[in-house]
């Protein structure tokens, strides 16, 4: 069986400094890229993640393209308590939600965590642990 193997995500988002900041300097993915389209468009690329500015008819609606449907995106981590950390250090601390799971037919467990971004998409992180 093949499983499929992710290269990125791109989202549309209000405010496109800070999204990057946070993604950058609270997760830790690295930023790979910033590109400025002709029309001025910029896109920043990180690591797994491209983030683009939402236009001012995008900002009015508040409707998304995912719908209903989207429910989180997930990163896999170094250091789950690193990024907790960096979390707890921002001045509108997000609430967290942690648990831990072990998969003993792999002999890891997964150390994970809910929380919104800035512009209230929720993210999982993950931290696979050998057990």
């Amino acid at each position: 069986m093949k499983f499929f193997k992710g290269n990125h995500l791109a989202v549309k988002v209000g405010d496109l400094e800070s999204t990057a900041r946070f993604y950058r300097d609270i997760v830790g993915l690295d930023v790979i890229r910033e590109v400025k389209l002709e029309d001025g468009e910029k896109i920043i690329f990180l690591k797994g993640l491209e983030i683009h500015q939402k236009n001012e008819e995008e900002l009015k609606n508040k409707s998304d393209s995912f719908g209903n449907s989207f429910f989180h995106f997930g990163i896999e981590v170094e250091s789950i308590d690193k990024v907790l950390e960096n979390l707890k250090k921002e001045k509108t601390f997000p609430e967290v939600k942690y648990d831990e799971m072990k998969f003993e037919e792999i002999n890891q467990k997964a150390k994970f965590a809910f929380f919104s971004d800035p512009d209230g998409m929720t993210v999982e992180i993950v931290e696979w642990v050998k057990i």
